[in-house]
C-alpha cells in the first residue's frame, strides 16, 4: 500500500497462540472475548507481523518473527505455525533480504527478534542491514528479570551482538527521513514503536503498545507488561495523535491493518487492509 511517497508492505511469518488473559491484562474475559474469540485453552492467536517500508532514502524492515531457532519447547507452549520466513516474505515484494538497510525491533522478545538469524544463526538474515534496538532494552535483554527470562533467548541476543550490525539509539531517532523511533517503555524498558510520515500522511507500527483488537483501549494492556502505569502513559500520549491526525496502525500481531476512531466509549479500531485481502 503507498503512503506518500512511501511503500508499505505488512508481511507474516506466521502465528501463534498465546493466553488471553495474559494479552488482556486485568480486563474481565466476559468484555475482551467480545473482541476476540479464544479456543478451548482459553488461547488467542497472535500474527507474526512485519512490515517493510521502502522509502526513497532505503528500506526497513520493522521486526523479525520468531525465526527458524525456536527452542522446541516453545513451539510446543505457544503451538507455533511458522508459515513463511523474513526471506520469503521479503521476495513476495520484490525486495531481497539484501535490499534492507535497517531492521527495526520494537523490542526484542522471542517472536519479535528471532528472524534476525538465519537457520543454524550463522548469520544475519539480511546481511547488510543495521539492527536497530532501544539501549534500554538492550540492557535488559541481556540480563532480564527471572519474571522475563523466558521472554529473551539469550543465543539470538549474542548472536545480534556478534553480527557487528548492532545500532542503539537511547532518544527518538529518525534513522532515514520519514522513519521515526519513539521510545515508550512500558511493555518492556526499551519498547519502541515506529512513526512513518510521507507527504503528510502517518502510519504507526505499534509493537505490543497495541498488540491486538481491544488493545487500542487505554487501559487494556498486557498482563505481562514490565510497566503497566507506562505503558498506559505512552497510549494516552499515542491515542490523542493516531486519532487527531488519522494514522494508519499496524497493531504488533494481527493480519491488519486500521484507524482508531473515537467511538462512543471507547477508541476502537477500524480495518482498512489485511495480509488475506
Amino acid at each position: 500500500m503507498k503512503l506518500g511517497d512511501f511503500c508499505l508492505d505488512l508481511l507474516s511469518e506466521g502465528r501463534f497462540k498465546f493466553d488471553g488473559g495474559v494479552m488482556y491484562g486485568a480486563v474481565p474475559k466476559k468484555l475482551w472475548e467480545k473482541c476476540i474469540c479464544p479456543d478451548e485453552d482459553n488461547c488467542v492467536p497472535l500474527e507474526m507481523s512485519m512490515l517493510l517500508a521502502r522509502t526513497p532514502a532505503g528500506n526497513v524492515l520493522i521486526e523479525a518473527g520468531i525465526g527458524p531457532n525456536c527452542p522446541p519447547k516453545y513451539h510446543k507452549i505457544y503451538k507455533i505455525e511458522r508459515t513463511s520466513s523474513v526471506k520469503e516474505e521479503l521476495k513476495k515484494c520484490g525486495c531481497s533480504p539484501e535490499d534492507v538497510d535497517y531492521i527495526v525491533l520494537t523490542h526484542l522478545h522471542f517472536d519479535h527478534s528471532g528472524g534476525i538469524g538465519s537457520p543454524g544463526r550463522e548469520g544475519i538474515v539480511c546481511p547488510n542491514a543495521k539492527i536497530v534496538v532501544h539501549e534500554k532494552e538492550w540492557r535488559y535483554a541481556r540480563n532480564p528479570h527471572i519474571r522475563d527470562d523466558g521472554a529473551y533467548i539469550a543465543e539470538d541476543i549474542d548472536m545480534i551482538e556478534k553480527s557487528g550490525k548492532l545500532m542503539l539509539v537511547s532518544e527518538d531517532t529518525e534513522i532515514l527521513p520519514g522513519i521515526k523511533l519513539v521510545h515508550t517503555g512500558g511493555h518492556s524498558p526499551g519498547h519502541m514503536v515506529v512513526v512513518v510520515e510521507s507527504s503528510g500522511e502517518k502510519a504507526c507500527f505499534a509493537g505490543d503498545i497495541i498488540s491486538l483488537p481491544g488493545n487500542e483501549r487505554l487501559l487494556w494492556v498486557l498482563g505481562l507488561d514490565y510497566d503497566p502505569i507506562e505503558s498506559i502513559d505512552a497510549k494516552q500520549k499515542l491515542l490523542q495523535q493516531m486519532i487527531e491526525e488519522k494514522w494508519l496502525i499496524f497493531p504488533g500481531h494481527t493480519p491488519y491493518c486500521g484507524y482508531i476512531i473515537e467511538g462512543e466509549k471507547y477508541p476502537e479500531l477500524i480495518r482498512a487492509g489485511s495480509l488475506r485481502l
